[in-house]
């Protein structure tokens, strides 16, 4: 059974084979009364809850008046945002919609470089939809993005390398104790030679 995240945006599958009319029924319960079809790979709405093999559905449009249905687990997969989006250089005010479509509402406006947010470039109607940077989800004129081809990499996990603690003592080695027996040591040096060439001289 599949194990979808509380609020996550979910996808129909691409493969709809054995399904009536290439389409994934949509039910007012689990084992219910068909209610609908979705088309398969469409963003259907967020994930509600799992009871055995269905899965609950907030529907993106609702469907026969039911603003929820329930779908086979199966026929899911959730929604995954790979890739960055920007806007395109020298675009200012780019609507950022809470649907595909130009009389929807706009939620904000972007302007030419910045990130737009992440997707895996689902369209409807000539709108990417996005994950948006900064938190939420909408749509974006497909004109006006440019996709980026470098995917977010994952997150290791490991040892941290953590920078020196200054404020730690250290220990100093105090070489000091080694400096008489040096000077001893020296001085004994020295003395012998003296003597020796002192025994030589008198030769």
């Amino acid at each position: 059974m599949a194990a979808f995240i509380g609020g996550a945006i979910l996808k129909t599958k691409a493969d709809s084979t054995n399904t009536p009319n290439g389409a994934f029924k949509v039910f007012a319960s689990a084992n219910g009364k068909a209610i609908g079809t979705l088309k398969p790979s469409s963003y259907v709405g967020s994930f509600v809850q799992s009871v055995g093999e269905w899965t609950q559905i907030r529907l993106r449009n609702p469907i026969s008046g039911n603003q929820y249905g329930w779908i086979l687990s199966d026929k899911l997969v959730q929604w995954q945002a790979p890739y960055n989006y920007y806007i395109q250089n020298g675009r200012t005010g780019v609507n950022v919609r809470n649907a595909p479509s130009l009389t929807s509402g706009v939620l904000k406006k972007l302007n030419g470089g910045m990130l737009a947010g992440k997707s895996d470039g689902y369209n409807e109607n000539g709108f990417v939809f996005l994950a948006l940077n900064g938190g939420g989800y909408g749509w974006i004129s497909a004109d006006y993005i440019t996709r980026s081809n470098v995917t977010a990499q994952p997150t290791t996990t490991g040892t941290e390398t953590r920078p020196p603690d200054l404020s730690a003592p250290t220990e100093t080695k105090d070489y000091r104790q080694f400096l008489l027996p040096g000077i001893i040591f020296l001085s004994c040096i020295t003395l012998l030679m003296l003597v020796r060439y002192a025994i030589k001289f008198q030769e």
